[in-house]
């Protein structure tokens, strides 16, 4: 198979998904959310998948260095509250190739801080050439763990009501109203645990 054959195809691919596949910029607006929800067909295989990239930024939930844990772990908060089947991530080791293995590690001129950066190459911590995990990959894995749990209240109680519990928690209300600090993440666990541990 020729090159000009494989470009030719993924040009008509990239431009069938341009005009098939809608793109929305949500930023704050959850009611955009709900009615991009309420208009999907999943009998017909559509489904809802979000992503963050070099935005939204503070306050919004992203990945980039600066921000705090909770802000980390609310990228996943928010795929769960606003319905999401799935979650892109363009890149997760998206740093400047360095000309030494064990070289300072130096972001992409022109991203935010971290972003596209969720582990590191281990030649600079170490000997070792595993990769190594961000904090902010660790945070991930706990939004992941957090959807989790809202899986399985929503298993016994429906989805209405894990989303409840989310917001009755404090946890996450919105893009902009989630809590910085952890209680509410541990009171939401707890109760999932206490209610559904039979």
């Amino acid at each position: 198979m020729s090159n000009v054959y494989l470009k030719r195809n993924s040009a008509l691919i990239l431009e069938h998904i341009r005009m098939t596949v809608p793109e929305w910029v949500l930023g704050n607006r959850e009611d955009l959310a709900k009615d991009i929800i309420a208009e999907l067909q999943p009998e017909n295989c559509e489904e809802w998948w979000t992503y963050v990239c070099m935005g939204p930024s503070d306050p919004h939930p992203n990945w980039h260095l600066g921000m705090r844990g909770t802000q980390h772990r609310a990228v996943m908060w928010r795929v769960w509250k606003e319905g999401g089947t799935g979650f892109l991530y363009w890149g997760a080791n998206c740093y400047e190739k360095a000309t030494v293995g064990s070289a300072e590690i130096r972001f992409r001129r022109g991203l935010p801080p971290g972003d596209g950066v969720l582990f590191y190459p281990g030649e600079v911590f170490s000997s070792s050439h595993n990769p190594v995990a961000s904090l902010r990959l660790e945070r991930l894995l706990s939004g992941l763990q957090d959807i989790e749990y809202l899986k399985l209240y929503a298993s016994k109680f429906g989805r209405g009501e894990s989303v409840s519990l989310l917001e009755k928690t404090g946890m996450y209300l919105g893009p902009e109203r989630y809590t910085h600090e952890h209680m509410p993440i541990d009171v939401m666990r707890s109760e999932i645990f206490r209610t559904c541990r039979s």
